[in-house]
């Protein structure tokens, strides 16, 4: 396959000395909310072929830097993979002595593969798992010999298949990205025992001060839970209330954490959970959210998740840090991750610092058909019933079936997050079907979040926001037949090259502009003019500007791609977010006062 996009693998900005020096990268314990002692990453260089057969080689001639796509510079490999190609994968693992010692099993956890793959002990196969943005974990025998040869096939459709793949596409331009082929995530391994703590569910009850806990094993087994220097006994498998004795909540100003410790015969972990409520209320005819029983404007950045020179995958766990703190210190109090999941450690920092998460569930389906994704913006936001199933790319009953599945996962994967508030369901028709069902089961299954259940062009007759994509007429009246609470979840997206930080020959944005100082007077005027009066006139109550930094040849961030240039002053976006906010205060207190 012919390069689509000129220069977009980035090549010559790698040294292959320099990534093998620094490799293993992202080798820090990858899993904060339940963390053992017991850890071996499997990060770093493994063998690797790319072929069109189906089998592995006889003899593997290249390296791989795992934890990144193989389309990315620090892979080391740097190739399109198209979808009739195999991946292959093989390292032999030599597990540190004692590591299993008194212990009967090994977790081998994947965080992400893209999109297909078998996973083969000693040419054993021990597991299949589909899905690029869904962790999985093997469970072996602990008394392997402490020297085996594992081995990973890989297939990626990409977007000529109908697996979720979010912005991923084989021919990138405009808002579509390069693929992210392959082992892209963390590996790595802990040793238990046979009747391990297998995870936590913490639910919050703000308004009683307290908090339920449903901790699970194989086998019903006593714990001693350490919560606010006490110790307390309780069962796993059963969930249990616990009332918080000095009640301190989570928000983006004052983000505590409660550490909190299980402690099994056979087995002990560590973990935390934050105190937070998110909630819509009717003020004054329209719906409004209200955080912590407090009313709060949500102003996010829309957060595309690449990474300059790893795609998919941060070079340092440090880079999650950097974009949420420049955020934060913009005034900002939401991002929006946008159509695919991140690693543990994203969500961690989300939790740490303050900062409210809008996740996207990753769009699927097979290739869609451009006008039919993207006419409802030009014919008043179309219903619900109106999405073309087969144009969105849902006729196959797979990928349906195989969207629902993952549905779930992706609720289970940040359940325990604070700083995860709200979701969204399905994004400007992309592989969407039957969001109002979708809507039911997700709030059945988490009722602790909102839910956009259709985000930019279509209306869900079943869903929390009335959430609009605009970037022309920003200011126009919007239709909201459901009455729902009022959010322009992608506003803006004005770009601006700066030469210097530029790695594509494209150029793509929402307008161009030439200088810091035209994108400051129309992102100022964006605000003040369009957005700010929707508050009171249409009870706007969230906001999301595109972008964070800049992606490939989409330069509208705030930030150029590789995070050297911020192409904004941030006390200029800390103004205008704090007018957004003192308008929403003023208008509820004057609604509520009614």
């Amino acid at each position: 396959m012919s390069q689509s996009n000129e220069g977009y693998l980035l090549k010559d900005l790698v040294e292959e000395k320099d990534v093998l020096e620094k490799a293993p990268y992202l080798s820090e314990y990858p899993r904060p909310q339940f963390k053992r002692n017991s850890y071996l990453s499997l990060n770093g260089i493994w063998d690797f072929a790319l072929s069109k057969k189906d089998v592995p080689p006889e003899e593997y001639f290249a390296k791989v830097n795992v934890p990144f796509a193989v389309e990315s510079p620090l892979s080391l490999v740097n190739k399109l993979v198209e979808p009739d190609d195999f991946l292959f994968y093989h390292r032999i693992i030599t597990l540190p002595k004692g590591f299993t010692d008194g212990k009967e099993f090994l977790l081998l956890h994947f965080e992400g593969v893209d999109q297909s793959c078998e996973v083969y002990l000693d040419e054993h196969l021990v597991a299949k798992h589909v899905g690029g943005y869904t962790p999985f974990t093997v469970i072996l025998s602990a008394d392997i010999p402490e020297e085996f040869s594992l081995t990973v096939k890989v297939k990626d459709g990409t977007d000529s298949s109908y697996h979720q793949r979010g912005k991923q596409v084989l021919k990138p331009s405009g808002w579509f990205y390069t693929s992210s082929s392959g082992i892209y995530k963390p590996v790595w391994i802990e040793a238990v025992n046979q009747n391990y703590l297998e995870g936590v569910k913490f639910t919050p009850d703000f308004d009683n001060k307290s908090i339920k806990i449903l901790l699970s094993s194989k086998e019903k087994q006593p714990v001693t839970m350490t919560l606010e220097g006490k110790e307390i006994p309780f069962t796993t498998n059963e969930e249990k209330t616990f009332p918080l004795t000095d009640f301190h909540p989570w928000t983006t100003e004052d983000p505590y954490l409660y550490p909190v410790a299980f402690k099994t015969k056979e087995d002990e972990v560590s973990s935390y959970f934050g105190m937070r409520k998110i909630e819509l209320r009717e003020v004054d005819g329209f719906k409004r959210i209200f955080f912590n029983n407090k009313p709060l404007f949500l102003s996010g950045l829309l957060d595309q998740g690449y990474y300059f020179l790893g795609n998919l995958t941060p070079v340092r766990y440090e880079d999650y840090r950097f974009d949420i703190q420049k955020a934060k210190e913009a005034g900002f109090n939401l991002l929006r991750v946008h159509v695919k999941t991140e690693l543990p450690m994203f969500y961690y920092y989300a939790d740490k610092l303050g900062m409210l998460i809008l996740q996207d569930f990753p769009c699927g389906g097979t290739p869609y058909d451009f006008y039919s994704v993207v006419k409802p913006r030009f014919f008043s936001w179309l219903s619900e019933k109106n999405i073309p199933l087969a144009k969105a790319g849902r006729k196959d009953k797979e990928g349906r079936d195989e969207f629902t599945s993952e549905v779930k996962e992706y609720l289970s994967m940040t359940y325990n997050n604070p700083s995860v508030i709200a979701y969204t369901i399905f994004n400007e028709g992309w592989g969407e079907f039957e969001p109002s069902k979708f809507y039911e089961y997700c709030k059945k299954e988490d009722p602790t979040r909102l839910y956009d259940s259709s985000s930019g062009w279509y209306e869900a007759k079943e869903s929390d926001f009335c959430s609009i994509h605009t970037y022309s007429l920003p200011g126009k009246k919007r239709k909201n037949r459901y009455q729902h609470c009022f959010a322009l979840t992608e506003i803006g997206g004005r770009g601006l090259r700066i030469e210097e930080n530029s790695y594509f020959a494209k150029f793509y944005g929402h307008g161009k502009d030439k200088t810091k100082e035209e994108l400051a007077k129309h992102v100022k005027s964006l605000y003040e003019e369009d957005i700010l009066p929707q508050i009171a006139s249409q009870g706007l109550s969230l906001v999301v500007y595109t972008q964070l930094g800049d992606c490939e040849t989409e330069m509208n961030g705030l930030f150029t791609f590789d995070r050297k240039v911020e192409k904004i002053d941030p006390s200029l976006l800390v103004d205008i977010n704090k007018k957004l906010q003192d308008e929403y205060q003023h208008c509820l207190q004057k609604g509520e006062a009614r």
